[in-house]
């Protein structure tokens, strides 16, 4: 029997060393095989990896992205605020001096 690994074990060899061939020879292609799915499962891993790693990228810029608007909004939000009490302050003198006139 020939498998991946190169060895050969001739399986009409019934001797005691024969059959201890054609076990490590067996063994072995059972090892190749299930390294070489191994690797592909790392693959996959791999590339679920690298694009999660990209989502995350886009997830952080878009985040930075959003905090820099709520920031800017917060911004104007209390100049909002400071020019509403300003106006505030300034119609109520205005309301004031007239109802104080004769």
């Amino acid at each position: 029997t020939t498998g991946d690994t190169g060895y050969t074990a001739n399986s009409t060899a019934h001797t005691p060393a024969g059959d201890y061939l054609q076990e490590a020879a067996d063994a072995l292609r059972h090892l190749v095989e299930g390294t070489e799915e191994d690797r592909a499962t790392v693959a996959a891993l791999t590339a679920a990896n690298v694009t999660s790693n990209s989502t995350n990228a886009t997830l952080t810029q878009q985040e930075e992205h959003m905090a820099a608007t709520v920031t800017a909004k917060d911004s104007d939000i209390a100049q909002l605020n400071t020019n509403i009490q300003e106006l505030t302050k300034t119609l109520n003198n205005v309301f004031n001096n007239n109802n104080t006139k004769p």
